[in-house]
């Protein structure tokens, strides 16, 4: 009962006194003798430090000795994996992606199941996702489905959503991940209370309508009403929230702010320098490698090229300590559309496939875009291309039109040799 009251009054009113009731509760399992309700105020602890408090270092810490702790008292495949997947999440966040690969990799050496094995999955599905292995994201986030449908728990269905619009995104369909988006609405608004998963829900349904609107294919009006509705309803929320926590949803409001002014004329060219600012004082690499990104668009189409440069090359910085292959292919194929040199950019693979050039052609495929010319070079037809990513033959065309303009090609045979000449693997 305490760990809840106390997760709970970190999140609506005082992060400092729910940080105390947390305490108190570890205090009360340990001298009650119980372990399983001592691993669960440690996992609540750490995961308080490491979420709404952004205290990352504090909150890794905490989750990696208590999984010791909890190894110890012998529940090494529950509690002690559920700490150690905090842990990696937390060391995500920080950018530490190498140390949180390893915590995964411990945790998942203990044959976890159940509950336990599906939050080290989203987990792991996260890490993949980032480096640029969508399949393997892919794989991780459909058998975690398995498990969240017999369960029914809603609470990892919305992380589950979050990481499967994030996916499509990368893989160049953002009308797909708007669906996503909206079927998370549909888990927030049958009583899930969690701020701390809602919004980046809510930047995911901004970022996938700002993408699909410069596509061409703009989501449904009322769809991005609601969105926008849940949008003011946490940010009301937010008002209401424990500093450290109001800090993190002003964030996420903030990059959907920028996301919308994408796609609105006039915006402030300075839009996203500013989230960009306020993620890294945050100590947050990924998405503030994303917004400097954005900032250097916006910077570079309203003609400054000095800062928009600077922006582009700090993006590239910051995604190459991660080896952030998708995030990657994006900052180079700003760099290529703007003439522009980025030292910082590396050779890393853009989908957990072969890897390319960083300088060359194929660094200005999305991950979607290099998976569907991939399998184009193996002599597939659309049809073919079409059943073995799971999307349709439309989607495919598309991705090919997109394909042929970025080698500056105009036939399948010309991409294939075009993939032939600057794959690194061969």
């Amino acid at each position: 009962m305490l760990a809840t009251l106390g997760f709970g009054a970190a999140h609506s009113r005082d992060g400092a006194a729910g940080l105390d009731a947390l305490t108190e509760a570890v205090a009360v399992a340990e001298a009650a003798g119980d372990p399983e309700t001592l691993g669960e105020c440690l996992a609540r602890r750490a995961e308080l430090l490491s979420g709404p408090l952004n205290a990352l270092d504090d909150g890794v810490a905490a989750a990696r000795s208590g999984a010791e702790r909890m190894a110890g008292l012998g529940l090494g495949r529950t509690a002690s994996v559920a700490l150690r997947t905090v842990a990696a999440n937390g060391l995500f966040r920080a950018g530490a992606w190498d140390e949180a690969e390893r915590e995964v990799a411990t945790a998942w050496a203990a044959a976890p199941s159940g509950a336990q094995m599906l939050e080290l999955r989203l987990a792991r599905a996260r890490l993949r996702m980032g480096r640029g292995d969508l399949d393997g994201s892919d794989v991780d986030l459909t058998a975690a489905e398995l498990v969240a449908g017999s369960t029914g728990l809603p609470k990892q269905r919305l992380p589950l959503l979050i990481l499967r619009a994030g996916l499509e995104m990368w893989r160049g369909d953002p009308e797909e991940a708007f669906a996503h988006v909206e079927h998370g609405l549909d888990v927030v608004e049958s009583g899930v209370d969690d701020v701390f998963a809602v919004a980046p829900l809510l930047w995911h349904g901004a970022r996938a309508h700002a993408q699909a609107v410069l596509a061409g294919r703009p989501p449904g009006t009322s769809g991005v009403r609601r969105l926008r509705r849940h949008r003011r309803d946490l940010v009301d929320r937010g008002g209401r929230s424990a500093p450290a926590l109001r800090g993190v949803i002003a964030s996420y409001e903030a990059m959907c702010s920028a996301e919308d002014a994408r796609i609105t004329a006039g915006s402030d060219p300075d839009t996203w320098r500013g989230v960009a600012d306020l993620l890294d004082g945050l100590g947050q690499p990924y998405p503030g490698s994303y917004a400097r990104l954005r900032s250097a668009e916006a910077l570079l189409a309203g003609g400054r090229t000095g800062d928009g440069t600077a922006d582009l090359r700090r993006a590239a910085e910051l995604a190459a300590g991660l080896r952030a292959g998708p995030l990657l292919a994006e900052i180079a194929e700003v760099a290529h559309r703007a003439r522009i040199e980025v030292p910082e950019l590396v050779a890393v693979p853009t989908d957990g496939g072969a890897p390319v050039a960083a300088d060359g052609p194929l660094a200005r495929l999305t991950g979607r875009e290099r998976e569907v010319l991939e399998v184009l070079a193996d002599g597939a037809t659309n049809k073919q291309i079409a059943a073995r990513l799971f999307i349709t033959p439309k989607t495919v065309g598309a991705h090919l039109a997109s394909v042929f303009a970025k080698l500056d090609v105009t036939n399948r045979t010309s991409a294939a040799a075009v993939l032939r000449e600057h794959r690194t693997d061969v």
